[in-house]
């Protein structure tokens, strides 16, 4: 490469770069560097690390639970997956909590990295196990809606397979739409004047420079992996409710001579299903609504918002899916008699390294051996 041609190149690298990280307008700032700077420090490196240590401790335990022979049924397939997903989404956020601290130790260093990876983690990794779990929400919902509506008919409707089904197109769906997102922009290297000296910048691709494509996959994406799940799950949800005040009503006629066609496990496993789509929904819904008034701004033009309260609006919202992946441990705990129960049954086996009866003589033997050698032979004779 010659000299004519290095300059073209730096040139076309750092616009390129500079198009992407630049801050332009004084009215831009909604809030200070300072206090972004503040917000950002609070939330990656307090508020959402110990989200994560509780979701992640949270989801195995789960996980081990779900396993447990009790509790194995077509709903517990969806949670078991669900339970992985969260896991996996909760260590991303790991990830970037760490990526994000160790900025302030080793910044160009960091940066170099954060950008080298960028194509991979930043616009796929980060964004794919959140969108599955959407699905896999909205999949519980609607199972829960069937046996609700049509519960003598639900075993029939709802088999092992259809689980299988829904599973698999929770993770393939997601993954085949974010995949362009991979193949968007490119690491390089942006050279100084020297050109010896470099940094690692972001590039777009020859796909990726198609800029009305990638508008459409962007579309597709939300409309697809955030509105669709959002909307089926607050459909579903309005429609359980109704089945369960209908069914609740029914079993407090029983005394006069009225039929409940859902069991008492039913009710008690949809109530416990219905507050995870809940909760679900409360934590997506802000950062559906952001993306949604952001996309209707005349004046947004990725990467580029209007203000910094969009920022602002994102990293919260982040935390809230984060939360979201974290908190469905408790859920179980909090509202389910059957979940409470195996939780309790594997605690009490970690904290019981022996058999009861095996105990009970060893703790004889430590009070006998500390009695004096008369005592301890009168004992023995009583004992005898």
């Amino acid at each position: 490469m010659n000299t004519t041609e290095s300059n073209d190149f730096i040139a076309e690298t750092t616009e390129a770069a500079l198009r992407f990280y630049s801050k332009q307008r004084k009215e831009y700032y909604v809030f200070t560097v300072e206090e972004m700077e503040t917000w950002r420090f609070t939330f990656y490196c307090f508020v959402l690390p110990i989200t994560i240590a509780i979701g992640f401790a949270g989801n195995i335990s789960s996980f081990v639970v779900l396993n447990r022979k009790a509790l194995r049924s077509t709903q517990t397939l969806v949670l078991l997956a669900l339970t992985f997903t969260d896991t996996a989404n909760v260590l991303s956020a790991l990830w970037f909590c760490v990526t994000f601290t160790a900025k302030y130790f080793y910044r160009e260093e960091m940066e170099n990295l954060l950008n080298l990876l960028y194509p991979y983690f930043g616009s796929f990794f980060y964004v794919i196990w959140g969108r599955i779990s959407s699905l896999l929400v909205a999949v519980i919902s609607v199972e829960r809606c069937i046996i609700v509506i049509a519960p003598l008919r639900a075993k029939i409707i709802w088999t092992r397979k259809v689980a299988m089904v829904c599973i698999a197109i929770s993770y393939v769906l997601p993954l085949i739409v974010l995949t362009p997102n991979l193949l968007e922009y490119k690491s390089v290297r942006i050279y100084e004047q020297n050109l010896t000296d470099y940094k690692i910048g972001l590039r777009l691709t020859e796909l990726g420079q198609d800029r009305d494509f990638y508008d459409k996959v962007f579309n597709v994406g939300v409309a697809v992996l955030r509105y669709m799940p959002t909307l089926v799950v607050m459909c579903a949800n309005i429609a359980i409710s109704i089945g369960l005040w209908y069914h609740t009503a029914q079993r407090r006629k029983l005394t006069e001579g009225a039929v409940c066609k859902m069991s008492s496990s039913d009710l008690q496993i949809t109530k416990t299903l219905l507050i995870i789509s809940l909760v679900f929904f409360f934590t997506t819904t802000p950062g559906t609504l952001v993306l949604l008034i952001q996309n209707v701004d005349p004046e947004y033009n990725f990467p580029f918002y209007r203000n910094n309260a969009y920022v602002a609006a994102f990293i919260v919202s982040y935390w809230l899916e984060i939360l979201n992946s974290s908190i469905n441990f408790i859920i179980y705990i909090i509202s389910n008699k059957r979940f409470r129960r195996e939780y309790k049954e594997l605690l009490s086996c970690y904290s019981q390294k022996m058999p009861p009866q095996a105990s009970k003589y060893s703790s004889k033997t430590i009070s006998l051996s500390t009695l004096p050698t008369s005592e301890n032979k009168s004992t023995s004779e009583n004992l005898g």
